[in-house]
């Protein structure tokens, strides 16, 4: 079977909410998991969750076999849609990757922890 139709099975069999954790799960088990952001390193730098590591989705591909085969891999962006897939490709890749429901948005929303964010005077 071709990769393309591997893929095209894969995303017509995959449930998408299996692959979701939801905020309060990951800083249950921030230092557990492996945390990577794949947004830009510009939004990286301006705010992220601690221990987090960036690799921007465009790098993803070229950085699959550093990634820890012994851990669950969270990723997560500003809302979501980049970080589904980043688990996609991670799981074709065999690996237990996860996305961050609702993002870093969502992080934030709930008052967790950032490092990095820019604060502007009020």
């Amino acid at each position: 079977m071709e990769a393309r139709e591997h893929v095209k099975k894969y995303l017509d069999e995959v449930d998408f909410d299996f692959h979701l954790v939801d905020r309060n799960w990951l800083r249950e088990r921030l230092g557990k998991v492996y945390l990577a952001d794949v947004r830009m390193p510009s939004d990286f730098s301006e705010c992220h969750i601690p221990g987090a590591t960036n690799i921007p989705l465009k790098k993803l591909a070229r950085y699959v076999e550093k990634f820890p085969r012994e851990k669950d891999i969270v990723f997560y962006c500003t809302s979501g849609a980049m970080s589904a897939q980043a688990v996609v490709l991670m799981r074709l890749m065999g690996y237990r990757a996860y996305a961050l429901l609702e993002g870093i948005k969502g992080w934030k929303a709930a008052g967790f922890p950032v490092e990095g964010e820019r604060r502007t005077p009020g």
